[in-house]
């Protein structure tokens, strides 16, 4: 037996402790995290199986050894070369193994640590996944998209009958199981070996990555980073992360959701009670060539398998920070990390020495000295003879007794158990049930041990062939497969054709080998069953009529209903299947969904468009059977944006009905501002991008925010062109300028035309200002300014003999 020790600081003595129960990881690092790693302390007995070479072994941490574990024949068949091992002990007594790269499962009783085989599936290799949590285990197939609720018996299990396929289950510590179907995006609940309860999470054929946070499933969107909590009723609480295409922790009991985005290394840590997200960045363990698996989430700490490094990253969650990188011994290309009675575990299988943390976060490091033993060849039995004296030479011999013991061919193939037996005579004797192979034998008379004369002879009684069970036709394929199991054959599926109605799906139609064959044990029985059924066609029938037909018995189908609005011009009358999908006579599984389209009436609902651009706008009522009136013609400096429609959302009207929406395109630009040259004061305006420019001389000047239009601008409500005049004589400052709505010149100036648009006081809209002209006495000159800006202050400096409005700007 291996001997495990625990190396602390050299002050300290050894101590002994127990592992838990090692579950591998799989391949898929997203899909398949470890079977432990968030199943807690279940068992409590300070004992846990784990794989070390090609053997499961049980450590006791009140003694400190290996004291139990598969003898090296049975390792043989549970593992070879480097093949790993999925270990998880449901309760005292009962071990599951799987080996992910042959799909074989097996039931490993730990009273006498041989495995018996309760399932193999070749075609699922690498796709098999034990879940377990409470009292509640499960065999995930993700090939086949089920799941079997293991429940101790040497069967496979009872297979959970899901309304879709799944390809994610996990297990919570009360033993509730969550499993989500990608095909319908549904999150199913589980309660033993049946759904409890069905809710959509997502769109059909959406790939999500299930997990638990404080016994809470949580759906991870890898496209946008976002992570959705859920409960029996129904969405808790959305959080987004940021943080696309995550590694996403295994199941804990904390209320955090940790994922790790390798290509950018950033670490994110959300709260699942208050919603704070918090993150930090791992700078040397980033980039497109990193290999990690998923976090395990602990005492307020996150550990990270780094598989490139092989290193374990441990993460403090309260601020997310970088806290150690331990090394972890081996040389296996993806070592094992899972939680365990209060402790995180990391080993690799074919290394001898495990890793803990304990719920302060202190390493521990325990090398396993030796190995279990190898068993030598046993030799081959020699007779016993019995002693005589000497005779003097010439004398008759005398007949000389030989005895033997009887050597243990008990298990081994009945013509080699006959040749080691020599030279006792043996006698082959049939048995027509008991456990083993054909051919193995099963027990001799006398039994080993016996002290029997060298010609004695020995009886054999070994496994005979195995008889293919009757009457499978006609059974469901899980019970067919079941007798099968328990005759010592080997279950093959093949699954063809369409049921007709939804009772005859899953129902065996052939057998192959015939009933009764006599056949070698573990030899292949073939059932053959169809698994979807017959879609019936619809189309015709009012919505109610078809739907209570798709939802019989008969076909066990969904029934979803897609209204498409108004049947107005369509030709269809409204409450009437015009099209389902899938199509009449398809064939699709039970519980599956079924499309029906139909028009609901001849009316529609006007959606609310007010903010949205004109385009979607319209977009948007026509998608509604709406005919949309555009007005471009808005006073707003909100550009593109529709402020008003005729008619408001949420309104019914009949289909093709107009609505008018109100928006603007035009907008305003900067009004500019030139200084006569010198001292002279007289101001020149013009809008930006109006080409309009003072004479030679004049210099621009800063001008606060004021906006107003291009000349001859139209399309906007409330807006009048103002005239710019130039001062030619007894008008003031010769050359000064002069600004008014009035287009005729006054006396002594000289029109020069439109110089800008602005909105007259009486039609302007809210949030203009006025646009004040002011005759500076002083300087016998016009000038022009807004309440409140620099200029107004400017020119107030000095006195003003006219003062007013000649319009309103922006």
């Amino acid at each position: 037996m291996w001997e495990l020790f625990i190396s602390w600081f050299s002050a300290h003595r050894f101590a002994r402790i127990a592992l838990a129960a090692v579950v591998l990881v799989a391949a898929a690092a997203v899909s398949f995290a470890s079977g432990y790693d968030h199943s807690g302390s279940i068992l409590g007995d300070g004992s846990a199986y784990l794989q070390k070479d090609h053997a499961v072994v049980r450590v006791n941490g009140d003694t400190g050894f290996a004291d139990s574990s598969v003898d090296a024949d049975a390792a043989r068949k549970l593992a070879t070369g480097t093949q790993r091992l999925e270990v998880v002990q449901v309760r005292p007594g009962l071990v599951y193994v799987v080996n992910n790269e042959t799909g074989e499962a097996f039931k490993l009783p730990t009273d006498t640590m041989k495995p018996e085989q309760i399932d193999k599936r070749p075609e699922s290799v690498g796709r098999l996944k034990l879940e377990t949590g409470g009292d509640n285990s499960y065999l995930v197939d993700a090939e086949r998209g089920s799941a079997s609720k293991l429940d101790g018996s040497s069967g496979p299990g009872v297979e959970v009958q899901f309304p879709a396929k799944i390809d994610q289950l996990a297990v919570d510590s009360s033993g509730t199981g969550w499993a989500y179907a990608p095909e319908t995006g549904e999150l199913f609940e589980l309660n033993g070996d049946r759904v409890r309860s069905r809710q959509p999470v997502a769109g059909r054929g959406e790939r999500l990555v299930l997990t638990l946070a404080a016994n809470q499933p949580v759906l991870y969107r890898p496209g946008n980073g976002q992570a959705s909590i859920y409960g029996r009723d129904g969405l808790l609480r959305r959080l987004d992360l940021a943080a696309e295409n995550a590694i996403v922790a295994a199941p804990t009991t904390e209320p955090v959701i940790v994922v790790f985005v390798p290509r950018t290394g950033e670490l994110v840590v959300a709260g699942t009670v208050d919603g704070d997200i918090r993150r930090t960045v791992l700078q040397d363990r980033r980039g497109d060539h990193t290999r990690f698996g998923r976090p395990i989430v602990f005492s307020g700490r996150a550990y990270l398998p780094d598989y490139i490094y092989h290193h374990v990253v441990v993460i403090g969650l309260a601020k997310p920070a970088l806290s150690a990188a331990e090394p972890v011994p081996g040389t296996t290309r993806q070592f094992e990390i899972f939680l365990r009675d209060n402790r995180v575990w990391v080993s690799d299988p074919y290394d001898k020495t495990v890793i803990t943390f304990d719920r302060d976060g202190r390493k521990a490091e325990f090398p396993v000295d030796g190995g279990p033993p190898r068993p030598t060849a046993t030799p081959a039995p020699t007779a016993t003879r019995t002693a005589v004296p000497t005779q003097a030479p010439g004398a008759p011999t005398p007949p000389r007794p030989e005895t033997m013991v009887v050597p243990n061919v008990i298990g081994q193939d009945r013509a080699q158990a006959c040749q080691r037996l020599k030279p006792l005579r043996c006698q082959q004797v049939a048995q027509p049930d008991g456990d083993g192979r054909t051919g193995m034998v099963l027990s001799t008379n006398p039994p080993p041990g016996s002290r029997v004369s060298v010609d004695s002879r020995i009886t054999v009684f070994y496994r005979g062939p195995a008889e293919v069970p009757a009457d499978l036709v006609g059974m469901t394929a899980a019970d067919a497969c079941a007798t099968i199991r328990r005759a010592q054959l080997n279950c093959v599926e093949n699954v063809t054709g369409v049921a007709p109605t939804a009772p005859q799906a899953f129902v065996v139609t052939a057998q192959q080998p015939v009933p009764g064959a006599k056949v070698n044990t573990g030899s292949d029985v073939t059932i053959t069953y169809a698994a979807n059924v017959a879609v019936p066609s619809v189309v015709g029938a009012a919505v109610d009529q078809g739907c209570a037909q798709l939802e019989s018995p008969t076909h066990a189908f969904r029934c979803v209903r897609r209204d498409l609005g108004s049947a107005a011009g369509t030709g269809h009358p409204p409450g009437v299947i015009i099209a389902q999908t899938p199509a009449a006579n398809a064939s699709a599984a039970r519980n599956a969904d079924v499309v029906v389209d139909f028009y609901g009436n001849a009316n529609t609902t006007v959606p609310a468009v007010v903010g949205m651009d004109p385009g979607t706008a319209c977009a948007t009522l026509a998608a509604a059977f709406l005919g949309c009136a555009q007005s471009d013609y808005e006073a707003t400096l909100q550009l593109g944006v529709v402020h008003a429609q005729s008619i408001g959302g949420g309104a019914v009207v009949p289909a093709g009905t107009g609505v008018t929406i109100v928006y603007e395109t035009t907008g305003p630009v900067q009004l500019q501002r030139w200084k006569a040259p010198g001292a002279r004061r007289a101001n020149f305006i013009a809008a930006t991008g109006s080409n309009q420019v003072p004479p030679a001389g004049w210099s621009s000047q800063p001008s606060s925010p004021i906006a107003v239009y291009l000349p001859a601008t139209e399309g906007v409500p409330g807006i009048a062109p103002i005239y710019r005049s130039r001062c030619a004589s007894g008008c003031g400052e010769i050359g000064g300028y002069y600004y008014s709505g009035n287009p005729a010149a006054q006396a002594g100036y000289v029109m020069e035309g439109e110089a800008f648009r602005c909105f007259d006081p009486a039609a302007a809209p809210g949030g203009t200002k006025d646009l004040h002209a002011l005759f500076m006495d002083n300087f016998n000159t016009w000038v022009f300014a807004v309440p409140g800006t620099y200029e107004w202050d400017y020119f107030h400096a000095n006195p003003i003999k006219f003062d007013f409005v000649i319009c309103r700007v922006w």
